[in-house]
């Protein structure tokens, strides 16, 4: 079985340790010492980092990391730190217990881990293309790739717990509260998200099936949207960019 741990990373940032014995994959650190930390203190094994993307927020630590464990690093983009593997395809890399997604739109080289097997629940690591109640801004892609990329999540079930590379959950709930006020399920999550910051609780995970309730981003096929972004007859995918423009804008 293996063990999600939550690091908390830079000022928002959350870094993955996915546990397996005294084996640990590390998912987009942003800082090395944390990491190195917990490694030493609990005499682990750094087997390998993945990455979902070049940002330096989260690969600024790989070479740190590499050079103290020799581990090889994986991601989709050739221009992260120390890249040994470049992921290319959906297929699954005998090397790694993650299935990959390719998701781009946030960055050109972008993409999330899912993890299936040896956890009770499937566990999806979306770095910057998903957040809590949002989704990524688009640096290097379109809006039609980004909301391309998202639909690949509509096959994965609600229960699948969403581990996100940015404790965003209060402002984009927040933000999307004042776009959709009479939402039942928005009230409700930025009241959780609420409670959860007044208890000192991370925001991760969430259960993919609230998301798709909630957030707005996975809602731009619904009509009430769509009209108060003013465009009632367009298509989801349009919705979906003016409400990425609405809210980089907010």
């Amino acid at each position: 079985m293996f063990r999600i741990r939550i690091l908390r990373q830079r000022q928002d940032n959350y870094s993955y340790l996915i546990q397996s014995g005294q084996q640990v994959w590390c998912i987009d650190p942003a800082e090395a010492q944390p990491v190195l930390q917990l490694l030493q203190r609990e005499r682990l094994q750094l087997v390998a980092i993945l990455n979902s993307h070049a940002h330096a927020d989260h690969c600024g630590a790989n070479l740190s990391l590499q050079q103290a464990s020799g581990c090889p690093i994986f991601g989709a983009d050739q221009r992260i730190p120390g890249l040994t593997t470049e992921l290319t395809t959906t297929a699954q890399d005998a090397a790694l217990p993650f299935r990959v997604l390719f998701t781009p739109g946030h960055t050109r080289g972008d993409c999330c881990y899912l993890l299936t097997d040896g956890v009770e629940t499937p566990a999806l690591f979306s770095g910057d293309c998903l957040f809590i109640g949002g989704c990524g801004r688009l640096f290097e892609g379109s809006a039609a790739q980004l909301y391309q990329s998202l639909q690949q999540f509509n096959t994965l079930p609600d229960h699948c717990q969403l581990y996100c590379g940015h404790d965003y959950a209060l402002d984009n709930y927040r933000f999307a509260s004042r776009l959709l006020p009479d939402c039942r399920e928005i009230r409700h999550q930025l009241q959780h998200y609420e409670e959860r910051q007044r208890q000192g609780q991370p925001s991760v995970p969430a259960q993919l099936g609230d998301e798709r309730r909630a957030n707005p981003f996975l809602r731009c096929h619904q009509a009430a949207l769509a009209q108060v972004l003013g465009c009632p007859a367009a298509a989801p995918v349009e919705v979906f960019r003016r409400l990425r423009l609405a809210k980089d804008q907010a």
